[in-house]
């Protein structure tokens, strides 16, 4: 996620703008929300939620609160690369309406990237993965969503296993309700204590 910051005037949707036409090739789907202040103030924080739903989808989605948009919103893009610009957006609750957290989005962004790379530290002791490893390490990233205890944790939990037991432990991984993040925690740190590596 990035800010642009400045006075009006400056040229902040101009470098957006430049931005978005550069890199939208590269993403899977792209929403650009220009001056979401004043659509905000005639139309209201639903209409423009339906329009990046539709942006993304090409679906015209019924919507009835912002906090079902927002639901939405997180369901459809957390399994996508997405581009999304948000213009003029100078309050915060217009950024949590629509950009909630790196965690609504999909794999793509420098954020799982890093991610990425910490589980690999635990994982393997080392900044790069096995390459027989990487697309079940790829489940655990994007399943983890990025959070850092998290892949810490379950990092150090399969450190030194087989491949074999990496499948067995990812096929159990799904049973365990990853809204809490603190339940999976717990679940591997205890289960690192009983059977220590």
């Amino acid at each position: 996620m990035i800010g642009i910051c400045g006075i009006s005037g400056i040229g902040k949707t101009t470098i957006a703008k430049a931005i978005y036409n550069r890199l939208y090739a590269h993403f899977d789907v792209c929403s650009f929300c220009e001056n979401v202040k004043e659509v905000i103030e005639k139309h209201g924080m639903i209409q423009l939620q339906k329009q990046v739903i539709e942006d993304i989808t090409k679906e015209d989605l019924k919507v009835s609160s912002v906090g079902e948009g927002s639901n939405v919103l997180k369901r459809i893009m957390i399994s996508k690369k997405v581009l999304l610009i948000i213009d003029e957006a100078d309050e915060l609750d217009y950024l949590e309406a629509l950009a909630g957290s790196h965690s609504w989005f999909g794999p793509g962004s420098l954020i799982e990237d890093e991610a990425m790379e910490l589980f690999s530290l635990y994982a393997f002791k080392q900044k790069q993965l096995k390459e027989e490893f990487k697309g079940l390490s790829d489940q655990v990233v994007r399943y983890m969503k990025g959070h850092p205890l998290a892949l810490k944790v379950l990092g150090c939990f399969l450190f030194g296993k087989s491949l074999s037991e990496w499948k067995s432990e990812l096929s159990r991984l799904g049973r365990i309700p990853i809204d809490d993040v603190q339940v999976l925690i717990s679940h591997y740190s205890l289960n690192k204590k009983r059977n220590p590596a």
